[in-house]
């Protein structure tokens, strides 16, 4: 099949430990052209070491997820107080830590969490934080957590 290998098709050999050079060889492509495709296609490649193993699936719901639109319109407008909730959500903040934090009751920190998932259709803390970076709502450092 020279030349005929799908994008996908390279994606899963290579995740599945195969080397650049094995899908060159078997698929009739040269080393430059796999090694594009696979990294048009957002693919991380390894600069050594054992091949991390992936499933079909998850290379399928990652290149869905990457690709994803985000709701048609500008992004949903939130006040101060619950961007700073989200900061600390991206933080891993428990309802408690962010009510101590923003001198603010817990039953508070969960109802503006519950406007915030409204605002951003979101179905959970984690949701949230993930759509507020791809509107850009958050940054991605801000969202990186405490190290």
């Amino acid at each position: 099949m020279p030349d005929q290998a799908s994008t996908d098709d390279l994606i899963v050999r290579y995740t599945h430990g195969s080397s650049i050079h094995a899908i060159a060889t078997e698929t009739g492509l040269t080393h430059y052209k796999v090694r594009s495709r696979l990294m048009a296609a957002g693919v991380e490649l390894r600069t050594g070491g054992p091949a991390p193993r992936v499933q079909a699936a998850e290379v399928r719901v990652i290149r869905e997820s990457a690709t994803r639109a985000l709701p048609a319109g500008p992004a949903p407008r939130l006040i101060p107080r619950h961007l700073a909730i989200l900061h600390l959500l991206a933080d891993g903040g428990t309802d408690k830590l962010i009510a101590e934090t923003l001198h603010l009751s817990p039953a508070a920190v969960s109802n503006d969490r519950q406007l915030i998932y409204g605002r951003l259709g979101a179905r959970n803390g984690a949701h949230a934080v993930a759509l507020a970076i791809r509107y850009g709502l958050l940054r991605f450092a801000a969202a990186r957590g405490r190290r």
